[in-house]
């Protein structure tokens, strides 16, 4: 794997959090009048983060391990 595909992997990544991110803070922003639909919002929204640093961290693992065999 080259360091052109690794930039590929990182701006894919990059793109879907980022848009998890905005559509998550989005459905905060419609959903404020109740507190209990913030709360599971948030709830949401850090699950949906954690899963893409997992993601995130996978990609990472996996160019390392191509990295080590010649």
């Amino acid at each position: 794997m080259q360091l052109s595909e690794l930039s590929k992997i990182f701006e894919a990544t990059g793109k879907n959090l980022g848009s998890v991110i905005g559509s998550g803070f989005g459905l905060m922003v419609s959903f404020t009048t109740d507190e209990r639909l913030f709360m599971k919002d948030v709830l949401l929204l850090l699950g949906l983060l954690s899963t893409s640093l997992t993601i995130l961290k996978i990609s990472i693992d996996l160019y390392k391990s191509t990295k080590k065999t010649p």
